[in-house]
């Protein structure tokens, strides 16, 4: 079985290998090369899911002769050892793509070199069951009707999953799915089905944000099924439109509450304490003064608090037909958290990921200059976002390991010259 050995080395380890259980609905997928299937067919008949790299249509119509009844054929992209998406063959795959709406020049290149693909019809994936696919099975019974899948991998970490896009026959894109099996991918799906249900019931919000569908348990797979809305980009730039929607967003949650009772100061207590043991000594330092003068200065100070998005990133803002924002991805959003701080994340985050450079202290200034002509207590507020984001980091780390983000980096540098900016702050 020579062959077999080439075959697992050129996915063992890769993120196509921990999606194939999800395609198939079998915890034990034979991957097997094309070129193999003849020698190895009959050695199938216990198998009861195939994935067949580099496929053709000879080979469906094989392995439906070795009965696989179900045989799908999809496109690995950009490659089997890099896999980011995996596309169904056809028209429904070049729609699917057109639901990635790339920010930086990078992921344009990606994306047109994917659409080549895609028509080239390289990097073929036939898999093939004996059972109808169980997610595909129960997302068609849900939706009543027949459907086509495509599949985004996660960044690796603590809160990866699977991001399924969910088609029609007809190829539009009619919801999309978050399948998560790691504990706190799990934790966070259920999370983001509460925050948009409770969000729901507000009108003046329901029409920018997913209607959750459905939510269920498969094989240990949590799943959230929500609608599907515009793909026209948003602005990479916080604009007007940024802050109607957040200002929205806190008359209908925002609540006054004493600092030291809000969930965020519990929030970030707990996160300090959890990871505490594994900082670094200047790490656990600039924390420590963090939390410390936020205590002393929101002392007994009653604040308004609101929900926070807390991931409120161009990437998961589109735009709708009357120029509305539409905001997805709620599955870090937080109540009782303090104005701002998805303008602050917005701003951090842009600069590190679209614009490839730190936000410093000099850009700090300008935004809380900005910032303060909402609240004079703008400059706390950016503090305790900072302390928040980077126990946020860390806790992630702690959870599933990995190199110390570069936010985290960006954060050190803001908390470290927290004097500089942190000047003039003033009483509300």
């Amino acid at each position: 079985m020579r062959d077999k050995s080439l075959t697992q080395s050129r996915i063992s380890g890769s993120r196509m290998e921990s999606v194939l259980p999800l395609l198939t609905g079998s915890a034990k997928v034979r991957v097997v090369e094309h070129y193999e299937l003849p020698k190895v067919a009959s050695s199938l008949a216990d198998s009861d899911a195939l994935a067949l790299l580099d496929g053709s249509s000879r080979d469906a119509s094989m392995l439906k002769e070795l009965r696989f009844p179900h045989v799908r054929a999809y496109h690995v992209c950009p490659s089997v050892a890099q896999t980011r998406w995996i596309f169904p063959a056809g028209p429904a795959g070049r729609r699917a793509l057109d639901e990635y709406v790339a920010q930086r020049i990078s992921g344009k290149l990606l994306k047109l070199f994917t659409r080549v693909s895609l028509w080239c019809e390289r990097n073929m994936l036939l898999v093939a069951t004996r059972m109808f696919p169980a997610l595909e099975q129960e997302l068609a019974a849900r939706l009543q009707q027949p459907l086509q899948l495509a599949y985004s991998l996660g960044t690796p970490g603590a809160y990866s999953k699977t991001t399924v896009t969910i088609l029609s026959h007809e190829n539009q894109v009619i919801a999309f799915a978050k399948a998560a099996n790691s504990p706190g991918a799990c934790a966070a799906t259920l999370h983001e089905e509460e925050v948009l249900t409770g969000l729901a019931s507000y009108a003046t919000l329901r029409s920018q944000i997913p209607e959750v569908r459905a939510s269920f348990r498969l094989d240990g797979v949590q799943v959230l099924v929500t609608s599907a809305g515009p793909n026209t980009p948003s602005a990479k730039i916080f604009g007007e439109g940024h802050r109607r929607f957040l200002r929205v967003l806190a008359e209908c949650t925002g609540q006054p509450l004493r600092f030291e009772t809000s969930r965020m100061w519990q929030n970030m207590q707990q996160a300090f304490a959890r990871v505490e043991a594994g900082l670094t000594p200047r790490w656990r330092t600039r924390l420590q003064a963090a939390l410390q003068l936020l205590g002393c200065e929101f002392a007994g100070e009653v604040v308004p608090m609101g929900l926070a998005h807390c991931d409120f990133v161009p990437w998961n803002i589109r735009t709708l037909a009357d120029g509305r924002l539409y905001v997805f991805d709620w599955e870090f959003a937080q109540m009782q958290y303090t104005p701002l701080y998805d303008l602050y994340h917005f701003e951090l985050m842009s600069s590190h990921h679209l614009r490839r450079r730190r936000l410093d202290t000099a850009d700090a200034l300008r935004l809380l200059l900005e910032a303060e002509r909402e609240t004079p207590r703008a400059r706390l507020f950016f503090l305790a976002y900072l302390a928040d984001v980077s126990l946020f980091y860390f806790d992630a780390l702690r959870l599933g390991g990995g190199p110390e983000s570069g936010i985290l980096q960006d954060c050190a540098q803001l908390l470290d010259d927290r004097e500089r900016w942190l000047a003039g702050t003033r009483r509300p």
